[in-house]
């Protein structure tokens, strides 16, 4: 379910749309809970339920599950819990599911105009990039489509018919960030795919002088959101082996390291950040100058540790290195490995081996003393030139002299675009180690790259929430 701290960056976003009620839309969401499903029918400003008080407002909404055969009505019921609430109704529910609802919600006043109000909501299950990669269509004159195509989310705005060119698209992602996005002139925005849910929304205006329920209108604006999930991240390490059969190791090493995003010509960032550790929050002042060195205002906190250990490791990794192809080899496998083929390089010191699968670094081995780590990429995302950013990953410890496992931490990070540079946006470890557990986050807000007007800034927290 979608997090109340969204609905702020929604409100922001749409206190200029002229819609009922602090900008209220009608969504559908399916959800599935002690093995029913439900369909639950909102009046907010995000994808949650609304305030109860509003729902007789659309009590005239009707929903429909849609199916290639046609449409099947389905009856909608109340529901309350306290001050919220939804129009629900218990149905089949999975994965390949499409439910649709319309109000035609009536006339509605705001600064001297009056405009018949339109909402048609869909609901479209979930993507999976192996199998179901595109979203149903439904009889609406205003309905969003597309799906998934070579790792990107394409999302197509249809009016009556047609592709909606220059329209403003909302987008919600599953990390929060909402994106103000305009369409092309085939109506469709573009934007790399992340496992999770989305919420998305469109309008149209007509100047369309008419009558309703004895209330005179001079034009109609027209509603589509549309909820659905990605289940799987389409440029993540997943599907099929890079051509290593026609690239030496390694040409294709020094392929999936070209298509790094880095930070070239990097002129550094200050940010404010809210440190979580457990269940101890401070805030910290950072300042990452352009060489790669950064100073830390803050405690000495396990937090402000943990936090500096991962900003040495993104600043490696985000710096152009600058180093030469190194000559690599093949190791023979049996069968074809989930992160890919398995490459190991020539000489050093280091024991290093390198997984490569679709042109990123899966998978990295090295031993260093008596310590062997492996870092294990599960996802990526991919930057507006196509180059991939870490999203998900393991890293594991061993101790070589007893050959036991000494710890693992998983790291989830989400990233934002700040003037041409791809900085951090969040990051949330989870560290087990010698028998305890530790869970972080940090929050980077007031992003801005040194040197610049205060007009490059991003506020983060804005952004995703």
């Amino acid at each position: 379910m979608w997090r109340r701290s969204l609905s702020l960056a929604w409100l922001l976003l749409v206190l200029s749309a002229v819609a009922p009620a602090r900008a209220h839309f009608i969504w559908l969401q399916g959800v599935q809970a002690d093995g029913r499903g439900q369909i639950q029918v909102y009046f907010s400003e995000a994808p949650e339920p609304g305030s109860a008080a509003l729902l007789d407002k659309v009590a005239q909404t009707e929903a429909w599950e849609c199916r290639p055969e046609g449409r099947r009505p389905i009856a909608l019921q109340k529901q309350l819990a306290g001050e919220q609430g939804s129009w629900t109704a218990d149905v089949p529910y999975g994965p390949d599911v499409c439910y649709q609802a319309h109000c035609l919600y009536g006339v509605f006043e705001r600064g001297g105009q009056a405009l018949l109000l339109d909402y048609y909501a869909k609901h479209a299950g979930v993507l999976d990039a192996a199998s179901r990669t595109q979203l149903p269509s439904v009889e609406a004159p205003l309905d969003i489509v597309g799906g998934i195509d070579a790792g990107d989310l394409v999302l197509r705005t249809v009016s009556d018919g047609q592709p909606l060119a220059a329209a403003e698209v909302i987008v919600t992602g599953p990390d929060g960030a909402v994106q103000p996005l305009t369409t092309d002139a085939a109506g469709e925005i573009r934007l790399p795919a992340t496992a999770g849910a989305y919420a998305v929304r469109a309008q149209t205006s007509t100047p369309m002088a008419g009558t309703y329920q004895d209330k005179p209108y001079s034009a109609q604006r027209r509603y589509a959101t549309l909820t659905f999930q990605v289940a799987a991240v389409t440029v993540a390490v997943a599907a099929t082996d890079t051509a290593a059969g026609e690239l030496t190791a390694t040409e294709l090493l020094a392929r999936a390291r070209a298509a790094r995003a880095v930070w070239k010509d990097f002129p550094g960032f200050s940010a404010d950040l809210t440190i979580r550790a457990n269940d101890h929050s401070e805030t910290a002042r950072l300042t990452m100058h352009g060489d790669g060195r950064f100073d830390l205002e803050g405690s000495d906190s396990l937090g402000v540790g943990w936090t500096k250990t991962q900003l040495r490791i993104l600043v490696q990794h985000r710096m152009p290195d600058g180093v030469l192809p190194e000559e690599a080899e093949y190791v023979a496998e049996e069968g074809r490995h989930p992160l890919g083929r398995l490459i190991k390089l020539k000489g050093g010191d280091l024991d290093s081996a390198y997984r490569v699968l679709d042109d990123v670094v899966a998978e990295v081995n090295r031993t260093m003393g008596k310590t062997r780590f492996t870092i294990s990429v599960l996802s990526v995302t991919r930057n507006a030139e196509k180059l991939y950013l870490p999203e998900a990953f393991t890293v594991s410890y061993w101790d070589t002299e007893a050959g036991r496992l000494r710890s693992v931490e998983t790291i989830y990070h989400t990233w934002q675009r700040v003037a041409g540079f791809d900085l951090p946006q969040r990051l949330v470890g989870v560290l087990s180690k010698d028998g305890q557990r530790h869970v972080f986050e940090v929050e980077l807000a007031n992003v801005r790259l040194l040197g610049e007007p205060a007009a490059t800034q991003v506020d983060a927290a804005t952004a995703r929430r």
